[in-house]
């Protein structure tokens, strides 16, 4: 579970993690969305990757990154938990 949890306790790893989906996305992408330079998105990449989070594929130079498939239903999951937390956090 640790090996799950630990590498989304940053911030900006957390921040990619929301940006991926079941779509490709590159480092390009990535360094836009997030507003911090190529190299910094690839070391969190790397770690999101060797934990098992987010596959990538490469084409020619390129390497795309993007949610494991078995990751979807567990951002669907921690969305619908947010959201219900939120509901009960507003209720109080």
């Amino acid at each position: 579970m640790s090996k799950i949890l630990k590498p989304l306790a940053y911030s900006e790893r957390l921040e990619m993690f929301a940006f991926l989906d079941n779509q490709d996305k590159s480092i390009e992408q990535l360094s836009r969305k997030s507003k911090m330079c190529q190299a910094a998105v690839s070391r969190h990449l790397r770690a999101l990757h060797k934990s098992g989070l987010i596959r990538r594929t490469k084409r020619g130079q390129q390497v795309f990154y993007r949610l494991d498939k078995c990751v979807c239903h567990l951002v669907h999951e921690l969305e619908s938990m947010a959201a219900c937390i939120s509901k009960k956090e507003n209720k109080e």
